[in-house]
């Protein structure tokens, strides 16, 4: 319609709307209009290689005024093959925009004879232009908004409705006038879930529950009734009109029938998977179920008290647990009223320094009665109320605030690490939240660091990326938590903007001691490392643990060995009185000069201050070898992997060294394949520059020997 419009209005001949695809190379015409016979096309495509003079142009100008197309040097690329077959003398295109991103043209043109186009038409084809990119920034927004509809309604990893939307379902059923006949909510837990875990992986599970929802929604679509995935390994069926006594028990049946058929994970290799099924038909006698998903999830659990792989139908007499869980509900609701949350913090200390770098807000709630109430009671039920946004948005006002007292009280402490859930991320208001709470108090972004949990990086990846990426541009510094309990694709994360992985407790419970967990932890400390970020190890509780993440370059600790969790009074008192402790071996270094050979041997685990005084030390030794070249002899065999920012002012010197005349380095190497993965990551980029690395130190003195340089070279 705006393209007739504009063609009468201008009384043109021909009037499109082109886009550009991804790669910014070709633009496919998505509308023609022509205003002759009144019709529209579409399909035309034209391609950069082949026009490059009017992709630049596009790319630059705000409008291509061609009044002879063919003549023009930014269209006449077009004449053999566009403009001479179809007539076209004169050509005005204006760029189209969406989401701040050149989106394409528009296009007037006119045939028949030269147009001599004057301001007003000017003006007019950039406000149609304009219009346009309005209408796509729309159109944007709708697609989004129905993307997270459509989030908020299925579950990411089987495409079965969300729990959410499944209870919203249920209740709207449930709110209309009673029927004459019973209604039942059904679900299924897998009795061996954790075992398929353990024994073969997150990946291979998770195509397991990928099949067993593609064959419970085989059961939905021949019933006619809704399927959930209601949590982890549990599904849910609602029947609103049962009008047979057998209906219920053959649809059980089925359920029982189709989880305990083997799935195959792997060439030759299937899983053998069963279930344990809980059912509520509503009414029952004497007790109306104001909460039937969670009565069924009850009776599924007694079920596997009692049986697994068997049936079990909820009892009115199970009433008082219900009635305990909706009290827990309300109290939740009322601790939100009566400020009953409140933020613990848990230190966080630099391994390079022994100093508290940071702490972490952690939520607790003080309940009236029953004192201080564990996390894993009230956090499952704030989420599936659906209120984890109002809990963020608290422990964030309580972490600005915790941040400005310490500022005034001068206590350093260079952030504070607030969790951000998975509901948060996907509420459109995030961002102005954190905008908004950062302004009321004052306070620099830098000193928040948002934590997020590695299972977010399987769901949504544009909203994801976008939202995350929103996030870093405020100046906010992005953690993985409890990294390596999930799965992510490698390949999307070095896109994101995270600048720290939070090694799980459950990998640093191990250490040293179990091999397993001490693969794990180099893996992921190398991995950091490689991208860029630092390590944070929670639960660490012993000195030994303490020990071996220090010697392997892990940046950050944070566990009970150091300090539990506390109230903010609390932690004032533990900053005043806590000083820096020394973790592992103290950093140091030895230097002698021979010939055009410098010697240096390092050992323990190098600081800041460390770092910049062994290359002051180095420039010193090197004024008596004059304007020669020289080379490096390091022996790292009792080197301890150093810390990102160390590791970023070793390569910053070495470059300098290089300038300086520095033309080889031979390095000896001890049993650490993380320091050899080290010197990698500092060792300098120049083509008149060369390093190797050997276990033997002869073999070391031997290459730069050939290299042209030794210990006698001048005696």
């Amino acid at each position: 319609m705006v393209l007739a419009l504009c063609a009468s209005e201008l009384s043109i001949s021909r009037v499109s709307l082109w886009s550009l695809n991804k790669q910014k190379d070709a633009i496919y015409c998505e509308h023609l209009y022509k205003r002759l016979d009144d019709t529209y096309e579409s399909g035309l495509v034209l391609r950069e290689e082949l026009y490059p003079s009017y992709f630049e142009a596009i790319t630059k100008d705000r409008l291509i005024v061609a009044i002879d197309a063919r003549g023009d040097p930014r269209t006449r690329e077009f004449t053999d093959g566009y403009l001479k077959p179809l007539g076209i003398k004169s050509m005005l295109d204006a760029p189209v925009f969406s989401e701040g991103q050149l989106y394409g043209v528009l296009c007037i043109e006119q045939t028949e004879k030269l147009r001599k186009w004057d301001l007003v038409e000017l003006s007019f084809a950039t406000a149609v232009a304009d219009c346009i990119t309005v209408i796509l920034g729309q159109e944007s927004w709708l697609k989004a908004q129905d993307k997270l509809n459509t989030i908020e309604q299925t579950d990411n990893l089987t495409s079965l409705e969300s729990r959410h939307f499944f209870n919203r379902r249920i209740l709207k059923d449930l709110s209309r006038v009673l029927k004459p006949y019973s209604r039942s909510v059904v679900v299924i837990g897998l009795d061996n879930f954790s075992t398929l875990n353990e024994k073969y992986g997150p990946i291979a599970t998770d195509s397991i529950l990928q099949v067993l929802s593609g064959r419970f929604a085989e059961i939905a679509r021949e019933y006619k009734i809704p399927v959930s995935r209601i949590s982890g390994d549990v599904f849910g069926f609602w029947l609103s009109d049962i009008h047979s006594d057998n209906t219920i028990n053959e649809l059980v049946g089925k359920i029982h029938e189709q989880a305990s058929r083997s799935i195959e994970i792997s060439l030759g290799q299937s899983a053998e998977v069963r279930g344990t099924v809980g059912a509520v038909i509503y009414p029952t006698e004497d007790y109306e179920v104001s909460d039937p998903i969670h009565s069924a999830e009850l009776t599924m659990h007694r079920a596997k008290e009692k049986e697994r792989g068997g049936t079990l139908f909820f009892e009115s007499n199970w009433a008082h647990e219900i009635q305990n869980r909706r009290l827990l509900e309300k109290n939740v609701c009322e601790a939100f009223e009566k400020n009953q949350f409140s933020a613990f913090y848990q230190p966080i200390v630099s391994t390079s320094s022994g100093a508290v770098t940071g702490v972490e807000a952690l939520v607790r709630w003080h309940h009236p009665s029953k004192g201080l109430v564990s996390p894993g009671v009230f956090l499952p039920i704030i989420s599936e109320l659906g209120l984890m946004s109002e809990l963020g948005e608290l422990m964030l006002n309580y972490a600005c605030e915790a941040m400005n007292t310490l500022i005034q009280n001068d206590l350093q402490v260079d952030w504070v690490a607030v969790n951000l859930s998975p509901e948060q991320l996907y509420n459109k208001d995030l961002i102005p939240m954190i905008e908004r709470t950062l302004e009321s108090h004052k306070i620099p972004s830098s000193l928040i660091h948002l934590e997020v949990v590695e299972e977010l990086f399987s769901q949504d990846p544009d909203i994801v990326s976008s939202k995350l990426q929103a996030i870093a541009d405020l100046g906010i510094k992005l953690s993985i938590d409890d990294f390596g309990t999930g799965y992510s694709s490698l390949s999307r994360l070095k896109y994101l903007p995270i600048s720290k992985l939070k090694i799980d407790k459950s990998f640093v419970d191990g250490l040293p001691e179990l091999e397993n967990d001490e693969c794990i932890a180099r893996s992921i400390l190398g991995l950091a490392k490689g991208m860029g970020m630092d390590v944070v190890a929670e639960g660490v509780e012993s000195i030994e643990q303490v020990k071996w993440l220090h010697d392997h370059g892990c940046d950050f600790i944070q566990g009970y060995y150091f300090a539990k969790p506390m109230d903010f009074e609390s932690l004032q008192i533990y900053l005043k009185k806590r000083k820096p402790t020394i973790i592992g071996d103290k950093g140091g270094y030895d230097i002698s000069v021979d010939g055009n050979l410098v010697s240096l041997n390092v050992y323990g685990r190098f600081t800041v201050s460390v770092a910049k005084q062994m290359y002051v030390d180095i420039e010193g030794s090197i004024k008596d070898i004059g304007k020669s070249n020289w080379a490096l002899l390091v022996d790292t065999t009792r080197w301890v992997t150093s810390p990102l920012e160390v590791q970023k002012i070793l390569k910053q010197s070495a470059l300098i060294l290089v300038k300086k005349g520095l033309k080889r380095t031979s390095y000896i190497l001890g049993e650490s394949d993380l320091i050899d993965y080290q010197l990698e990551l500092i060792s300098p980029v120049d083509e008149n520059y060369l390093s190797r690395r050997f276990y033997k130190d002869f073999e070391a003195l031997e290459w730069l020997s050939g290299e042209g340089f030794s210990r006698d070279r001048g005696k």
